[in-house]
């Protein structure tokens, strides 16, 4: 995918999911220059999803250790 492909879609996220998602394939095709591109191109507010795999993690982790789970993520009032 192009720059501006990868740009485009960003755009497209944002406009139509209000996050950015990649699936794990394209995830890992993104090179340190097209991340610091991406992050350049969009307000610092703006979520970007985990790969799948990571969710995936977290959810186990959540059923398998719930304080862990729960000291990692489970206090929005936390710093």
């Amino acid at each position: 995918m192009t720059e501006q492909e990868l740009i485009d879609y960003c755009k497209h996220c944002v406009a139509t999911d209000n996050y950015i998602s990649f699936e794990d394939d394209l995830f890992e095709t993104i090179t340190d220059e097209q991340a610091k591109l991406i992050a350049s191109m969009f307000a610092p507010d703006t979520l970007m999803l985990l790969p799948n795999y990571e969710i995936n993690f977290f959810e186990w982790l959540k059923r398998a250790d719930y304080e862990v789970w729960h000291d990692l993520w489970g206090d929005e009032s936390a710093p």
